[in-house]
């Protein structure tokens, strides 16, 4: 298990990158944390994983890494950034059933990368395999690649949950899907001062198995 507490600078990590690979919680809430590269991995069921700072980062470092894994990754674990500056996503967020939260971002940029929060039912007894809902604010310009929250469609009932994307500028987004398998989707709500669409959107309800 990873803690820091916030102490407001005095208990922050200065760093070009900062790789985490825990099997339990990790919980960074320092607010100076500066860090210009953040990959993550934390592979407890449900363990989550959260993260705060006033300085711009970008979710990357896992690639060059070679560890066998990137971006942000939990089994079941929620995500939360807890950051008030820039962000960008160069390597896949999944959560594998956890939400998805990020608000008062200045701006966000996950266009080269994907947010999933997919449920799987391969696990924990199928006890994830529902989808995480996924919340994005942020008081600037807002853009996404591929966003999902389904359901697994491998399981006979699953639901989708709901994307959330406000933007306090433009918001771009690529394909979301928020799809249930044999179960209700979850809802999908769009917010900017403009809203450009580079992709579908996907809220239906496959069969299931």
């Amino acid at each position: 298990q990873v803690l820091q507490a916030n102490g407001s600078g005095t208990n922050a990590i200065n760093a070009g990158g900062l790789l985490v690979d825990a099997g339990l919680a990790v919980t960074l809430l320092d607010t100076g944390n500066n860090i210009s590269r953040l990959s993550g991995r934390v592979s407890g069921t449900g363990e989550e994983f959260k993260f705060a700072s006033s300085n711009a980062f970008a979710i990357n470092g896992g690639t060059a890494a070679n560890l066998g894994w990137t971006g942000l990754a939990t089994s079941g674990g929620n995500v939360t950034l807890l950051a008030t500056s820039a962000a960008t996503v160069l390597e896949n967020i999944t959560t594998r059933g956890g939400g998805l939260t990020a608000v008062n971002l200045a701006s966000l940029d996950t266009s080269s990368a994907s947010i999933s929060t997919a449920g799987d039912v391969t696990y924990a007894s199928g006890a994830y395999k529902a989808g995480g809902a996924i919340s994005i604010q942020t008081t600037g310009a807002l853009t996404t690649g591929a966003v999902t929250s389904a359901g697994d469609t491998t399981a006979s009932s699953a639901a989708g949950n709901s994307i959330s994307l406000v933007a306090g500028g433009t918001l771009t987004s690529g394909a979301l899907t928020s799809k249930g398998a044999g179960a209700a989707a979850g809802n999908v709500s769009l917010q900017g001062t403009l809203i450009r669409m580079a992709g579908n959107i996907n809220a239906g309800v496959d069969q299931g198995t």
